[in-house]
């Protein structure tokens, strides 16, 4: 166990401790676009700490460990991950924008190239389809967005479905609720399995009778959470922008990117056409990306009280203030709203 000093000399924030490989939190408040980021921060085996932060870096960072069990550990990292990759292809679409200007520089500076030298026609003709490309993804980079909403929704996904095993596993009485001892299936496959796959069994069946996926947003997952005890509260705003993310989601994966009839309905205030490509703009995915980061939060808080953990103790009331600053900056977040994108060409 380690001790890790404050973010940055002079911190309002005390020492707190954490284990080495223990993913945590960093909340606070963004320069740029006035959210509640989520940024990476890991501790190896020496205690040293690795950070990444995004390009509008908080002024202040309220760190909190959290999830200790570690059953949310892997969606936690897998947010991390994606914020990183968002923001390095970002970056990388300001050189695609000057690629040809670049290629020029380093072959005339001998980057990487072995020596000042020209440059060729192919080349030129290469960092020229970079830069259309660019341009045609100024100023939000919809595909990357695009991209980054799917990963995210598949992140929520994966989470509820590790902390549904970890319940079932910590307390295999819920066997005998009613919703899970009248689920039926094959005996003799149940039987001649182990816990963990008889858990898998049992989630599975329990997906098809609740008819989880029929579901809107949150919905899907709030009826599995309920039927292990794991039920709460979700706030308007989070649920609304996650019920956005999964109709994006769907019509990325199953409409090519085109608006449907069931996300023209069910997110009216997008100002969608049937049948028109949906812009991801940066700002959508920063949304989308703060109230994933706040249903993450209260799923952490939900598996401390499922661990018996009191609601007084020191920790779940750090890890309560923590989820209120989350839910404040999707606030903030959605009060820089933009007017919905109307796209005007196919391409």
């Amino acid at each position: 166990r380690h001790q890790i000093p404050a973010t940055r000399p002079g911190s309002q924030y005390p020492h707190r401790s954490f284990y080495p490989g223990t993913p945590i939190l960093a909340i606070g408040q963004g320069l740029g676009w006035r959210a509640v980021f989520l940024a990476g921060i890991r501790a190896d085996a020496t205690g040293k700490l690795y950070a990444w932060r995004m390009p509008s870096d908080p002024d202040e960072s309220h760190i909190i460990q959290t999830d200790d069990s570690g059953v949310l550990s892997p969606a936690m990292q897998a947010m991390f991950e994606l914020d990183r990759f968002v923001n390095v292809a970002w970056a990388g679409l300001g050189y695609a924008s000057r690629a040809t200007t670049f290629k020029k520089s380093f072959a005339r500076l001998g980057i990487g190239e072995g020596g000042p030298r020209e440059v060729t026609s192919e080349e030129i003709a290469e960092a020229s389809k970079l830069e259309q490309f660019a341009a045609s993804q100024q100023p939000d980079f919809p595909i990357l967005h695009s991209l980054g909403s799917f990963r995210l929704w598949a992140v929520l996904e994966g989470a509820v479905e590790d902390l549904l095993r970890y319940r079932l596993l910590l307390d295999p009485a819920l066997r005998e609720t009613p919703v899970l001892s009248s689920i039926e299936g094959s005996l003799i496959e149940f039987v001649s399995a182990t816990p963990e796959e008889q858990n898998e069994i049992l989630i599975g069946h329990l997906k098809q009778r609740l008819g989880a996926s029929f579901k809107v947003g949150v919905g899907r997952f709030e009826s599995l959470l309920d039927a292990v005890g794991l039920a709460g509260r979700v706030p308007d705003l989070t649920r609304r922008v996650l019920v956005e993310l999964s109709e994006v989601r769907n019509v990325i994966a199953h409409r090519n990117g085109r608006a449907d009839v069931r996300l023209i309905t069910r997110c009216p205030w997008l100002g969608l056409q049937k049948g028109k490509p949906i812009v991801i703009t940066r700002w959508q995915f920063r949304r989308y990306f703060a109230a994933s980061n706040c249903y993450l939060l209260e799923l952490c808080r939900r598996a401390d009280l499922a661990r018996g953990n009191p609601p007084a103790s020191a920790y779940h009331v750090e890890l309560t203030q923590v989820l209120a600053a989350a839910e404040g900056g999707l606030q903030q977040i959605e009060s820089d709203r933009e007017p919905p994108r109307e796209v005007t060409s196919e391409n």
